[in-house]
């Protein structure tokens, strides 16, 4: 639950230390699968700015449409006025704090499956 909830709290987002656990999980599964395949420092660091950046990441919320389970107010949505609108650079939380809230519910082999399913379905940075 607390994942989804995108709700201020002070000048933070109720979701964002969860989001900051996700974030050291991503980049370690990317890491992890760049390391299996041979790839070297700078192929790792490459896929790890791919698949962790706010548009990639934004995209998976999108898709899945993680917005409309989010407590939060229309912030989100394109029809809010552009003064209240969330900027795509903060939606990559969402998956983020998804990701931080399977590991500590499952471990870490519930999280890489998620995130191989989720995020890397595509994986041709760490695969070509």
């Amino acid at each position: 639950m607390l994942a989804f909830c995108r709700t201020k709290d002070g000048n933070d987002y109720r979701n964002e230390t969860l989001a900051q656990i996700g974030d050291s999980i991503l980049n370690l599964i990317i890491a992890e699968r760049c390391f299996s395949s041979g790839k070297n420092k700078k192929e790792i660091d490459d896929a790890r700015k791919y698949y962790g950046n706010n548009i990639c990441l934004y995209s998976i919320t999108q898709d899945k449409k993680f917005q409309n389970f989010c407590y939060h107010s229309t912030a989100m949505y394109e029809t809010a006025k552009k003064e209240e609108q969330v900027s795509v650079g903060n939606h990559d939380s969402i998956v983020e704090a998804i990701i931080g809230a399977i590991y500590l519910d499952g471990g870490l082999d519930a999280a890489r499956e998620w995130i191989y399913k989720n995020v890397l379905k595509d994986f041709f940075l760490c695969t070509t």
